[in-house]
């Protein structure tokens, strides 16, 4: 967390950097995005950096440049399949 002393007492200043779990989950997005290897690799180098607004733009971003789970994979799993034939029937 960051603090800002204003001369007498410190505050936390809430928003200015992401957290463990949007790092995590950026991990996560990358490695199943389907964006070009350059920009993963850029991404990568610049997550821990950024402040919360950033790291939930790009985890917006990567979750819609995601494989699709069935037919961009070499072996989806059954509970994919099940989502998807669910998704299309009803």
């Amino acid at each position: 967390m960051i603090y800002y002393f204003d001369g007498e007492t410190f505050e936390e200043v809430r928003g200015v950097e992401s957290t463990n779990n949007q790092h995590s989950f950026i991990e996560s997005l990358i490695r199943n995005c389907t964006l070009e290897e350059e920009r993963k690799c850029e991404i990568e180098r610049e997550y821990l950096s950024y402040t919360d607004e950033e790291a939930a733009k790009v985890i917006d971003y990567l979750l819609s440049n995601q494989q699709h789970p069935i037919f961009d994979r070499a072996s989806p799993t059954q509970t994919d399949i099940k989502n998807h034939i669910s998704k299309n029937i009803l």
